[in-house]
């Protein structure tokens, strides 16, 4: 049952431009040395100096990679989207159940007044409106060359397809907003996510043509967008588009691309940071955690307890766990379990290990955000649907073997080679940034997996509601259905 309360915030996606216009198109720009070399930090400029030279320009894109590092709370998509979308799904429960506001996720009864929706919704629009920024004036500019614009356009873009696709895969139909032009908060409305997809396609193919090829522009770390980047982001929305043949050649093309990228063989070392000390091959793009306490990702700050006795926030599903089959590597390596004594009785409960780090003294993990192995799921996808059976077999039979486990058989029929391709991903890209949850949707699946474990589940509850907040401001926005 969902209801609105009387409760307000503050701050919605008008407010936040508003701020933005308010403060003369102010940027605030957090500069990092990591991800570029700049003489001095940048801390604010207008729109008109922020591209009067080169390190001013590349300070402004820096700040839009620094609204999605895992150490800015404000931001839910980077910080929280595994461990709600994992709640909403199949994969994870909370053990703390008096905190209703993440307790709705797990029961699929937001509240649109939830503040966690707030935060899937508000920062992710203020992203956008950096990211527009660069992508409108920045072609202006007279003293920055051709090949920086091209590159900075190009990330921006990058970044900003990325946020759309989070937006509409968590709310279905959202506002495209392509400009840092104020337009009266009653003018704002939501279009279709077909059209989303269409900009975001669009942003992804001119950025891919724009970046770079490689990752000399950050030191060798894989932490600013490569063509490389934008072609695995294209390939996996091709694939939610269900246009087999291009997520077939993007996938292709990421894959094949040898001197840069192969699968970690050591599956401890798959979420490790790339950089000049150790070059992990499997990240295409992960995004930099700050070399501050706690020195860890969010996930494992969140997810490992603080010790073998401490119960876990977060712990894993009966669903998952029995995902596993028998002797694959993934349950042993990326799954880890803790004892929890209540009243003389211990129960073991598992939790997601993939990082590895809890709090560390100096910085080992980067938040992967697109890693190879999910361009070999993408491909065999693609391959499946396009009755290359062989094809996908032999991609799963690379990832389950990197896992321990035996190749599958070549003489699968095409339902059974789909059945393993969902089962792969399941096991594979658990806890990785809502990956189970946009699954079972885009697979219509979800009232199938969830519907027997979730009581009152309608497919209504595949999207999250419009944050009230918003409602209130823009009545043109309209609800999702049910809230």
């Amino acid at each position: 049952m969902k209801f609105f309360s009387n409760k307000r915030y503050p701050c919605n996606i008008f407010s936040a431009f508003i701020i933005l216009i308010f403060s003369s198109s102010l940027f605030v720009i957090i500069s990092c040395k990591k991800l570029v070399a700049v003489t001095e930090p940048v801390d604010s400029i207008t729109t008109s100096e922020v591209f009067e030279n080169e390190a001013t320009a590349i300070s402004s894109v820096i700040s839009i990679y620094n609204s999605f590092r895992p150490s800015n709370a404000s931001l839910g998509i980077q910080n929280m989207l595994s461990l709600y979308a994992g709640l909403s799904s199949d994969e994870l429960n909370f053990f703390n159940g008096t905190d209703i506001n993440v307790i709705q996720f797990q029961n699929n009864s937001l509240d649109a007044t939830n503040p966690f929706v707030q935060d899937f919704w508000t920062p992710v629009y203020s992203t956008i409106y950096r990211a527009n920024a660069v992508i409108e004036f920045l072609p202006q500019s007279t003293s920055v060359s051709d090949s920086v614009k091209n590159q900075l356009i190009g990330e921006a873009q990058f970044l900003r397809a990325l946020c759309y696709f989070y937006l509409t895969n968590l709310f279905g139909n959202v506002p495209l907003i392509t400009t840092t032009s104020w337009v009266q908060s009653s003018g704002i409305y939501r279009i279709s996510q077909g059209q989303i997809y269409q900009r975001i396609i669009s942003d992804l193919l001119d950025a891919k043509d724009k970046l770079s090829g490689d990752y000399s522009i950050s030191s060798g770390e894989r932490i600013r967008a490569t063509k490389w980047a934008a072609a695995a982001l294209l390939a996996k929305i091709y694939l939610y588009q269900q246009d087999w043949q291009e997520a077939l050649q993007n996938s292709s093309e990421v894959i094949s691309n040898n001197a840069l990228y192969a699968l970690q063989s050591d599956l401890n070392k798959v979420f490790l940071a790339s950089n000049a000390s150790n070059i992990n091959k499997e990240a295409i793009w992960q995004i930099q955690v700050y070399p501050q306490s706690p020195f860890s990702c969010v996930e494992g700050l969140r997810l490992i307890p603080a010790s073998r006795t401490s119960a876990p926030t977060w712990y894993i599903t009966n669903q998952l766990m029995s995902a596993f089959e028998a002797g694959d590597m993934r349950r042993r390596l990326w799954v880890d379990s803790t004892k929890y004594t209540v009243s003389g009785i211990t129960t073991v409960y598992y939790y997601p290990y993939k990082y590895k780090v809890r709090t560390a003294s100096s910085v080992t993990e980067y938040d992967m955000i697109l890693r190879l192995a999910e361009q070999y799921l993408i491909r065999a996808e693609a391959k499946a649907n396009l009755n290359d059976l062989s094809g996908a077999v032999s991609d799963l039979n690379i990832l389950r073997n990197r896992a321990g486990l035996t190749n599958l058989s070549a003489s699968l029929s095409q339902s059974q080679v789909m059945a393993a391709i969902y089962q792969e991903r399941q096991v594979e890209l658990f806890s990785e940034k809502g990956d189970r949850w946009f699954d079972i949707k885009r697979t219509g699946r979800s009232s199938g997996v969830l519907g027997p474990i979730k009581p009152g589940w309608t497919n209504n509850d595949t999207l999250y509601p419009i944050p009230y907040s918003e409602i209130q401001v823009a009545p043109n926005l309209k609800q999702n259905p049910d809230y």
